[in-house]
Order: structure tokens, then sequence, then C-alpha cells
């Protein structure tokens, strides 16, 4: 489990929690699943973020695992699409995405030479949910796939490795 919590120094205390299927040895960076609003921060206001990870099947927390937090203003229009697990993926990765509303979605993969390998239509519907790619017919190798909804794209690295 990762643990994040987020402390306005006024009572209001917010932890975030993910499971993690698979924690690469080395891992520098981690972003949850899904964006989180931490509720009463006033803007501007000070506040102090913790982070750790616990192991629950060793009984062992690591604390101060993380040195730098990104937080999002939630507008609404927040779309995320997060790093495939495990990464590197052998006979198939999930991916998370969440999108604020209904809409179409393109997934694409390509070599990291630009080539496309794979382009998927998909019908999405808001909230936070997993994309489940087959990674058997493609070779070992470092490719980039990407998501597109609403004309706004991201593209992020994923290493097959057979």
């Amino acid at each position: 489990m990762v643990y994040l919590e987020v402390d306005d120094k006024a009572g209001n205390v917010e932890t975030i929690k993910d499971t993690i299927l698979y924690l690469p040895v080395g891992l520098t960076n981690y972003r949850f699943v899904k964006p989180y609003t931490v509720p009463d921060l006033a803007e501007g206001s000070p506040y102090t973020v913790t982070s750790y990870v616990y192991a629950p099947i060793y009984g062992v927390s690591i604390e101060a695992c993380v040195t730098t937090v990104g937080i999002s203003e939630a507008d609404g229009n927040l779309w995320h699409l997060g790093q495939n697990i495990p990464n590197p993926a052998t006979a198939s990765t999930l991916i998370s995405y969440t999108i604020p509303d209904d809409g179409k979605l393109t997934f694409k993969l390509t070599t990291i030479t630009g080539q496309l390998l794979y382009a998927e239509e998909l019908q999405g519907e808001s909230g936070t949910h997993y994309y489940e790619f087959n990674t058997e017919s493609i070779v070992s190798g470092i490719y980039y796939y990407s998501m597109e909804y609403k004309g706004k794209k991201f593209v992020k690295k994923m290493t097959i490795q057979k």
C-alpha cells in the first residue's frame, strides 16, 4: 500500500491510499490510480505532505519515500492516464484512466520511432477504469502508449519484457 497524508495543521487531514500489485525495485515515481480532492484546504494555505509505503505481508513501513508531490486543481475537467502495471509487462498489463464525463477515448501503442503498432477506440464512462492490454504478440522492448480524450492526449512509456 502507498499512503499519502495531507495535513493543513488546522485539523483537516486527508489520507489517500492505493494498493500496488507490483512495486519494481528502485521505483522513483508513483502516480496514484485516480486523482483525489483534499477537502477544506483554503487556496494558498500551507500544508504538509507525508508519504510512506506499507507492506502488510511483511509488516514493514518505509517512511519519507516522497520528496515531491504534485497536486492538481479540481476543475471538473480533470482526466488522468496512469502508468501501466506491471511495468515491465510480460503477457498483459493494466492501464488505469479516469475521465470526468462519458466519451470516446483512443488508445494507441507505438514504437520509440513512432511506428503505430496498435490502435483502438473505446467508449468510456465517467470515473476510474482499467484498460487491459494484451502484450503477448509484442516483442520485448520499449514502447509508448497514449490515450486521447476530448482533444487532450497523454503519452506514457511502457517496457515489455518476455
